[in-house]
């Protein structure tokens, strides 16, 4: 979700970017997005891409910003360049998948999950979005292991619970879906 974007790139490192006066700025672009300000965000972000290109984590901001205004297509371009400037960021290639499911572009999107369950072998989140876009595809055993997997790492996600006992109803688990 946008709001665990966020919350990675506040957890971000923010060494790659120039000395403090472009810390400031980033800062105000990540409350502008915690404010909900999205096309703020948006023309902030465009504008600090273009005198820092290679700061992976202003391109993912952007991409979270497009993707909370539901700019599929924009948050994907941004997400792409964020995986060329850092390709072991696992964060990206799960936004990315999450921009790609939400275009219907779910095998793409996997690909993706994986890709980050690979940098990173307990990015619960991953988890959890593998898991909604195989449930979308009818592929239950795989949803139901990815669910699982997730909740196994962070037990108290309600969402993963939710979509884990749904997924069991339709296998028919019914004892065990509730």
């Amino acid at each position: 979700t946008a709001r665990k974007q966020l919350l990675s790139l506040q957890k971000a490192n923010l060494s790659t970017l120039e000395p403090s006066s472009s810390e400031a700025e980033f800062g105000l672009l990540v409350n502008l997005y915690n404010q909900g300000k999205y096309n703020d965000v948006v023309i902030g972000s465009i504008e600090m891409t273009k005198s820092h290109p290679k700061n992976f984590k202003v391109w993912n901001l952007l991409g979270s910003a497009y993707n909370s205004l539901n700019d599929n297509q924009r948050a994907s371009t941004a997400f792409r360049e964020v995986i060329k400037l850092d390709p072991h960021y696992s964060d990206g290639y799960n936004n990315l998948g999450v921009t790609l499911k939400n275009q219907g572009r779910h095998r793409e999107a996997i690909k993706n999950f994986k890709k980050a369950l690979k940098l990173n072998k307990s990015y619960v989140e991953a988890y959890y979005n593998l898991g909604i876009t195989l449930h979308e595809l009818g592929r239950m055993q795989e949803a139901e292991a990815s669910y699982t997997k997730a909740i196994s790492l962070k037990p108290k996600i309600p969402e993963a619970h939710s979509n884990l006992g749904i997924t069991l109803k339709e296998l028919g688990r019914m004892e065990e879906a509730e």
